[in-house]
C-alpha cells in the first residue's frame, strides 16, 4: 500500500490546510500534533537533562524526536490511505494546518494592541507574556509594544514561511520518493522549531543541551527563513510600504544577531515600518541586550502591531499563491 499523490492534490490539500488553519487556528489538544510534540518534548527533556554528557544527550533526543514524528505520521499516512483515501486527505488537511500559527498569532496580536489603545498596562503584559513566554510586568507601552513586532515577526517565518517552504519542498521531493511528502517535511520542521523554542536559546538548565538542537534549527531554517525574508520585502510593496528603503535595511541589519536567521524578518519590518528594534530589556531582574536592527525614524506606536499583521498575512498569500504556481509548473514540465 503507498500514498503515491499527484503534486495537484498535495498543493489542493495545502490551500485547504491554510483556510482551516484561519478558521480553527491551532487548538492544543490531543488531535494536535504540535500538542503531542510540546509533550514529548518535555518528557525527553526531563529524562535526559541531567547528568554528564549533555550535549551528547542533544544529540540523541534529536535523533529520537525527529525519527519517531517521521515514523508515526508515516505510520498515519498509511494506516488512513488503507481505510479510505478519502480519510488520507482529511488527516494531511488537519496535521498540516497545525503546523502554521497565523490564527493564534493574529489572536495574541489583536489581545495586546486592544490592552494598548486603552493604556491598560497590566494586561497587555499579561497578554505578551503568554505571547513570548517571558515575565514582562514593568515594561513600557513601547517596549512591550516593540517585543510583540519582534515577535510577530518571528512567527513569521516559524509559524508561515518555514512550514509553507517545506510543503512545498515536498510536493517535489514526493514525485521521487513518495514517502517524503510534505507532511512528513512539515511535521519534521515543526518539531526541529518547537523543540528549539521550548529549550530556549542559552538559558539554563538548557546551555549545554540544546546546542546540537539549536544547531538543528538553524539548519533547517536557514533556506525557508532567507525565503520568508524576501517574500516579506514583497509583501511590503503590496502593502504600500516603501520597498526599497525595507531591502537597504534589511540588507545592512539582518546579521545582527549572533544567529544566523533571528535578524532576518526583524529587519525587514523594522525596515518597512520605519522603527528601531532591539535594544536591552529586562525580564525577571535578568537583563537581555539585542542587536539594534533598523532606524529610529520615529516613535514605536500599537498601530504598529496591526501593519506587522497585514505583512504576515500577505506573505502567507504570496507563497501559498507561490505554491500553486509551482504546482502548475511540474504540470507542465511532467507532462
Amino acid at each position: 500500500m503507498n500514498f503515491i499523490m499527484s503534486p495537484a492534490i498535495w498543493v489542493i490539500c495545502i490551500v485547504l490546510a491554510v483556510f482551516l488553519e484561519w478558521v480553527v487556528g491551532n487548538p492544543m489538544i490531543f488531535l494536535n500534533p504540535v500538542f503531542l510534540m510540546r509533550r514529548w518534548i518535555k518528557e525527553l527533556t526531563e529524562f535526559l537533562n541531567k547528568g554528564k554528557h549533555q550535549k551528547v544527550k542533544g544529540v540523541l533526543m534529536c535523533l529520537i524526536l525527529v525519527s519517531s514524528t517521521t515514523l508515526i505520521v508515516i505510520a498515519l499516512q498509511l494506516l488512513s490511505m488503507r481505510l479510505h483515501p478519502l480519510l488520507f486527505c482529511i488527516l494531511n488537511i488537519w496535521f498540516m494546518s497545525t503546523a502554521f500559527t497565523v490564527r493564534s498569532i493574529k489572536q495574541k496580536g489583536d489581545a495586546i494592541e486592544a490592552a494598548m489603545i486603552t493604556h491598560d498596562v497590566k494586561k497587555a503584559s499579561a497578554e505578551l507574556s503568554l505571547f513570548i513566554g517571558k515575565d514582562t510586568n514593568g515594561l513600557s507601552e513601547e517596549e512591550m509594544t516593540q517585543l510583540t513586532i519582534k515577535a510577530m515577526a518571528k512567527n513569521t517565518i516559524t509559524g508561515i514561511a518555514g512550514p509553507l517552504f517545506y510543503l512545498a519542498l515536498g510536493i517535489v521531493t514526493s514525485i521521487f520518493i513518495p514517502i517524503i511528502n510534505p507532511l512528513v517535511l512539515a511535521m519534521i520542521y515543526k518539531v526541529v522549531v518547537t523543540m528549539d523554542s521550548m529549550l530556549g536559546f542559552s538559558q539554563k538548565p538548557h546551555e549545554k543541551f540544546n546546542d546540537f538542537p539549536r544547531q538543528l534549527n538553524n539548519v533547517f531554517n536557514f533556506f525557508a527563513t532567507r525565503t520568508g525574508a524576501y517574500l516579506m520585502i514583497l509583501a511590503t510593496q503590496i502593502v504600500g510600504f516603501n520597498m526599497k528603503e525595507t531591502f537597504r535595511i534589511y540588507e545592512r541589519d539582518c546579521n545582527h544577531y549572533a544567529s544566523p536567521n533571528a535578524g532576518h524578518p526583524e529587519a525587514v519590518v523594522a525596515g518597512a515600518l520605519g522603527i528601531q528594534l532591539g535594544g536591552k530589556g529586562s525580564f525577571l531582574e535578568r537583563t537581555e541586550e539585542d542587536p539594534l536592527i533598523g532606524d529610529a525614524t520615529r516613535p514605536i506606536f500599537h498601530t504598529d502591531i496591526y501593519e506587522s499583521k497585514v505583512i504576515m498575512y500577505v506573505t502567507e498569500g504570496i507563497m501559498t499563491s507561490l505554491i500553486v504556481l509551482l504546482t502548475v509548473m511540474l504540470y507542465i514540465i511532467l507532462t
